[in-house]
């Protein structure tokens, strides 16, 4: 059944593997969100005199179990992943903040000079890992970040860029402001310290910056339907939600199973997303989209295709032999 509870970040660091399916965008995260989500944490850690047990809750997660081995077993080893293929999960809802959570310990451990084997021999804790289904680049891309991996080359790459510089950005300004307010040390070193310590605070821990928790909504694993239920979770979750746009609606929807046959399910489904993330990535190569659209942006380009399609579909001319407007 269904499970609903808190866990800590700190308890997310145990080497686990979050899939995120191919019906899903990339990260994308702006300024604000990283910046809104930093200040947050930040001055609950520096919060005085918190009660016992005093938490920092996050929005909720929404997962499931992952146990299809052989699609675990490539998408691990394609996004160059070593860990145990028993403890992954798909991830339905909340991607966008649990990659922002990742990308900050990321930086934290780079200013450290940490390494996986330090984190372990210091903090018994093993960096959980993101794998996108059908994003082996950004996959790698997120096990290797570092100040000296960024890379703005392509638009998955340029968002989880700016967001390790936005956060060391932030160190330095807001940051420094925050510790002003409650008279703490403002040093960069010293808010990375205080911040690395409430991300590796467990539940129940008596530490004076208090533990940062998700809300983890758990479903239930569904069998060979477990994709359906997936993306119908999905719909249901972010229907209406700004960030989502209409194209990334119909994209859950185009790869719903029972859209397919049995025997090419996986394939079409797979061969569908990555097509999806070719077109994305042609018209945000700005000499196509330019030529293509014009010098007028928006956040999320592949939505102008479906516009085209819908107008192209809707056009009407009239007929001077019936006098009547007819479908072109």
């Amino acid at each position: 059944m269904s499970e609903i509870k808190l866990i800590s970040i700190a308890e997310l660091m145990d080497g686990r593997t979050f899939l995120i399916p191919s019906y899903q965008r990339g990260y994308r995260w702006t300024a604000k969100e990283i910046t809104d989500f930093l200040n947050d944490l930040y001055s609950f850690a520096l919060k005085p005199e918190k009660k016992t047990d005093e938490l920092y809750c996050l929005q909720p997660i929404v997962t499931q179990k992952f146990s299809d081995e052989d699609l675990i077993e490539y998408t691990l080893s394609e996004g160059g992943i070593e860990t145990d293929n028993k403890n992954v999960w798909t991830v339905i809802d909340g991607q966008q903040r649990l990659t922002s959570t990742f990308i900050l310990y990321k930086y934290l451990l780079d200013k450290k000079g940490w390494s996986a084997k330090t984190l372990m021999e210091e903090e018994g804790k093993a960096q959980f890992h993101l794998a996108y289904e059908t994003r082996k680049e950004s996959t790698q891309f997120l096990e290797n970040l570092s100040t000296n991996s960024l890379d703005d080359s392509d638009i998955d790459r340029s968002h989880i860029s700016a967001a390790y510089r936005i956060i060391d950005e932030w160190i330095r300004m807001e940051g420094r402001d925050i510790s002003d307010t409650y008279s703490r040390k403002n040093t960069p070193n010293a808010i990375r310290e205080v911040l690395f310590s409430l991300l590796n605070t467990p539940r129940g821990a008596a530490e004076a910056v208090g533990s940062a928790q998700f809300i983890w909504y758990e479903i239930e694993e569904a069998g060979n339907d477990s994709r359906d239920v997936e993306i119908s979770e999905f719909l249901k979750i972010n229907t209406g939600k700004i960030e989502l746009t209409d194209a990334e609606l119909l994209k859950a929807l185009f790869l719903q199973t029972r859209n397919f046959e049995n025997g090419e399910k996986e394939i079409k489904q797979l061969q569908i997303a990555m097509e999806w993330e070719q077109i994305e990535n042609t018209l945000h190569q700005n000499d196509f989209w330019h030529f293509f659209y014009g010098n007028a942006d928006r956040p999320n380009r592949i939505d102008a295709l479906f516009e085209l399609i819908y107008k192209a579909d809707h056009i009407t001319v009239y007929n001077d032999k019936t006098r009547d407007y007819i479908k072109a």
